[in-house]
């Protein structure tokens, strides 16, 4: 056969093919198709061919022309002279608003005669079944395997694209198996193949395909969350998706250092995280799980070495046959853990552990952001005097605490301070000596709370902390603590005092300004401050 019988198709490390090549391109984005479908054209365009590209729903007639444009500076040319067209799909394959296969082979067919008698040395062609309705299928295969037979005769090359993110392995089989060639990339290299592929490849394709795309959607989704919390929980649930798991649970350490602590909760109901943050051995196991450098997957709980029997015993109560760890680490250093379980028997292949480690980078990237956000933040929602919250932060804290008290059934408190006479005290000693008082006041506060607890300044004289999984009798004793630092020793210019009123969710009210409402009463009938 002739030299010129054997065209390019554009593409670094493939050889050419000749005419009558029939070719499947599995793609999985738009930016795959352009990769692809440029070259192709621009090699068929400089060796004298008439090309045709039906453009589909993936990229559009205007897109076409315009990524055409970026390569081929004097595109107008060719599409001038006829000898480039880029034809909508319902032009070819819709007319008379149905896919008629038959019509669309001659149309080729006629194409093929048309680029012939214009000097041209044959037809390069592309299409894709992006646009199909579900019902034409089999219509479309039978099209498919006709002209995979009749090309052989023709000085026609045609490459026909498939979504893997469209069409489920079966269809990805059936394709591949009507062309002559399978264009692949594997291992930054292109690549063709020969049929037959099996439903099992397809599958393969396919399932990769929809991973990305579940990693995409992922990054999105976590990308827009400014707050580590919304980026945990984003990200659990995305990666339940990805996986198929049932339930999970991300856990962080707090900016002070403290164990981790559940932030993102999924599947898995709140006695049995109670039950666990409460065992001996999860205080004892858990830092180790937090230093975890590479993905621990356990097919089987009975043989995961770093459980202790309580957190076992647990683990099985909720029918957890197997689980991962993934440790989300920045440098080195862990910003805290992602734990997915299955309640069927999984065994994780290594595929999904890479896949795993990916998610476990973005989702490291998105808390170090959130975090840095936070940070900046926190900048401006501080009361400049005394370095507390300020009530526009403690209104948000309160919302979310409450939401979260009620979605995991735990406690909420808030104790509410006002310093006794702090008005005389400021008239008597002027403002100066009054700032200087809040300022030190402030420091005892939160000397006396817990690293957990959020304290706020609410007004000119009052403070608020917000305490969070803290029951009355436990926020009541932190209250009390807190009033006798501050009138443990005087001040610059005298001493002060504070009363307090505690109110609790539910307890108390389940909904925020009720809550503030109840403990505003509660300080209201305190009484006198403490001598």
């Amino acid at each position: 056969m002739e030299e010129q019988s054997y065209r390019r198709l554009g593409l670094s490390d493939l050889p050419p093919l000749p005419w009558g090549s029939h070719i499947a391109y599995l793609y999985e984005s738009r930016e795959d198709l352009l990769e692809v479908l440029v070259p192709y054209f621009k090699a068929g365009l400089e060796d004298g061919e008439g090309c045709l590209w039906v453009a589909t729903p993936a990229l559009t007639v205007e897109e076409t022309r315009e990524a055409l444009a970026r390569a081929i500076p004097n595109l107008a040319q060719p599409l001038a002279k006829g000898q480039l067209s880029i034809l909508d799909h319902r032009d070819l394959y819709l007319k008379g608003g149905r896919f008629g296969w038959e019509g669309v082979l001659h149309h080729w067919l006629e194409r093929e005669a048309q680029a012939l008698s214009q000097g041209y040395r044959g037809l390069r062609v592309s299409g894709s079944p992006g646009w199909l309705e579900r019902g034409d299928w089999a219509s479309w295969i039978a099209y498919e395997r006709a002209k995979d037979e009749g090309l052989a005769q023709h000085r026609v090359i045609a490459l026909c694209t498939y979504s893997l993110r469209q069409f489920s392995p079966d269809e990805i089989a059936q394709a591949v198996n009507s062309h002559r060639y399978t264009l692949v990339r594997k291992d930054n290299r292109w690549q063709l193949t020969e049929p037959i592929l099996t439903i099992q490849a397809a599958r393969a394709l396919v399932g990769r395909a929809q991973q990305l795309e579940a990693m995409k959607n992922l990054v999105d989704a976590i990308g827009k969350s400014l707050s580590t919390e919304a980026v945990a929980e984003q990200a659990l649930e995305q990666t339940l998706d990805l996986m198929g798991g049932d339930c999970g649970a991300v856990l962080m350490p707090n900016y002070r250092g403290q164990r981790p602590k559940f932030v993102a909760v999924s599947g898995l109901p709140p006695h049995l995280i109670r039950q666990i943050e409460q065992s001996n051995q999860f205080k004892i196991h858990l830092p180790r799980l937090a230093q975890l450098q590479d993905i621990w997957a356990v097919d089987d709980v009975d043989l995961a070495s770093l459980l202790g029997d309580e957190e076992r015993s647990a683990i099985r109560q909720e029918n957890i046959n197997s689980f991962v760890v993934v440790p989300l680490l920045s440098r080195g250093k862990s910003l805290g853990i992602m734990a997915i379980g299955f309640r069927t028997r999984h065994t994780f292949t290594p595929e999904e552990q890479t896949l795993l480690s990916m998610i476990g980078s973005q989702v490291t990237i998105a808390l170090e952001r959130a975090r840095e956000h936070e940070q900046l933040r926190r900048q401006v929602i501080r009361d400049p005097l005394t370095g507390l919250f300020n009530r526009r932060y403690f209104n948000e804290v309160l919302k979310r605490e409450v939401g979260r008290a009620k979605r995991y059934q735990r406690p909420l408190s808030l104790a509410l301070l006002d310093i006794n006479n702090f008005k005389r005290y400021n008239d008597r000693h002027g403002h100066l000596e009054g700032d200087l008082a809040l300022q030190s006041l402030a420091r005892r506060l939160r000397a006396a709370i817990r690293s957990t607890d959020i304290p706020c300044r609410y007004g000119g004289d009052e403070l608020i902390v917000v305490l969070p999984e803290t029951a009355k009798p436990e926020a009541t004793a932190v209250a009390k603590r807190i009033q006798k630092a501050i009138a443990s020793k005087p001040f610059r210019k005298g001493k002060l005092t504070i009363s307090f009123g505690v109110a609790t969710c539910p307890e108390d009210s389940s909904e925020p300004r009720r809550l503030m409402g109840a403990a505003d009463r509660a300080l209201y009938r305190a009484g006198q401050p403490l001598p």
